[in-house]
């Protein structure tokens, strides 16, 4: 093994040891490679205990590097930044399909708009997404002859062995912004992260899919998992699944959102007892829960239960609660403590939002009445 291969394997393993990035930029330094100045540069400006001009000098001087070689650093990857235009695109304006972001002289991120085959491949084989800490990618390609099922053709499999999510601490797949619940490939691309167990540094992670299996997440230790973000289309919500895991111990932040249609309310009553029950999610300080089947009796279980005593902020937006719920959620000594409650687009009438109000708690008068409309603001 070289100087070099020991060093960035070092770096894989203890990837915040600064004094090995340090030891790392004086061998590029020393081999006259630019990317060496680089780190040194940017490991310098991490001090913010020091003078604005000083650390404007440092950051101005990475820039430079940074802007006379990132597309010779990037290679291979260069090409695939654009999103190629469309019959529909070429008269407006486009994001690039990919944005990079840097870190100590590593890719530290990536946001993709369309996540391909070859740019797959591209980022398995490029030596420097060894230290990838972000990764994010809304859509897969499509295949000939898909339509909605792109996913089918695209070969995850790329990525599993690559090593290339060893130091991933934030995954996104999929995107909430666009409403992009793709079916299926969400999924398939989290069964291939985390089944060689090599994402085991994942903090964060957030999955927008139609119908991927929740049970991907199981058997894999993410001991520093904080925050998980579910929103999917998916009818019966797999509640219990996910408070029964014991691979979160440090889960802090918990968010399940189903769009679209309702499912099936039969049995979700029994889940929501089971759920607040738990003796996981002890870390867990807020919740966001838009479930439609909640209603009151999810309040009810929510409060009888003790689980509300544990939090800091709830979110029950689309929980089809009534001002009985309303009335219940203001009774509870807890929830004027809370740092917010969200219950935008439930049933609310005056009488409820009035009785939050009443214990300090501000409500949203934007409800939905019976029939589904919008009530206007009073």
């Amino acid at each position: 093994m070289t100087t070099r291969e020991a060093l960035e394997a070092a770096l894989v393993a203890t990837p915040d040891d600064t004094a090995l990035h340090s030891a790392y930029a004086d061998y590029l330094i020393d081999e006259n490679d630019p990317r060496g100045e680089y780190i040194r540069l940017q490991l310098a400006a991490e001090d913010r205990n020091q003078p604005a001009d000083r650390l404007r000098q440092y950051e101005q001087a990475a820039f430079e590097i940074r802007q006379q070689h990132e597309r010779e650093w990037l290679g291979e990857l260069w090409p695939r930044l654009q999103r190629p235009p469309t019959a529909y695109s070429i008269a407006e304006p486009m994001e690039p399909n990919v944005s990079v972001t840097w870190r100590r002289g590593w890719i530290d991120g990536f946001r993709i708009g369309t996540l391909s085959d070859g740019l797959a491949a591209a980022i398995v084989e490029h030596p420097l997404t060894k230290l990838l800490r972000t990764f994010s990618a809304e859509v897969c390609e499509q295949g000939e002859g898909d339509i909605d099922d792109g996913w089918r053709s695209f070969n995850f499999q790329q990525f599993r062995g690559s090593g290339r999510f060893r130091c991933l601490r934030s995954l996104t797949l999929g995107s909430e912004e666009n409403g992009n619940l793709q079916n299926g490939w969400t999924g398939s691309v989290l069964d291939v992260i985390l089944a060689t167990g090599h994402a085991r540094r994942l903090e964060s992670i957030s999955l927008y899919g139609e119908q991927f299996q929740v049970r991907s997440l199981y058997g894999v230790p993410l001991e520093r998992l904080h925050t998980l973000t579910i929103t999917t289309g998916i009818g019966h919500f797999p509640l219990i699944v996910l408070m029964r895991n014991t691979d979160w111990p440090n889960v802090q932040r918990l968010h399940l959102d189903r769009v679209g249609l309702h499912g099936d309310e039969d049995g979700f009553e029994q889940d929501f007892h089971w759920c607040f029950r738990t003796p996981n999610l002890q870390r867990l300080l807020y919740l966001t829960l838009r479930l439609g089947e909640f209603a009151d009796a999810g309040v009810e279980e929510l409060l009888s239960s003790g689980f509300i005593n544990r939090l800091k902020g709830l979110d029950l937006c689309r929980c089809n609660i009534t001002d009985d719920g309303a009335q219940m959620l203001a009774a509870h000594p807890h929830i004027p403590k809370l740092e917010y409650l969200h219950l935008e687009g439930n049933l609310l009438s005056p009488i409820g939002i009035d009785a939050l109000e009443s214990v300090g708690v501000p409500v949203s008068r934007n409800q939905f009445f019976a029939g589904g409309e919008m009530a206007e603001e009073y």
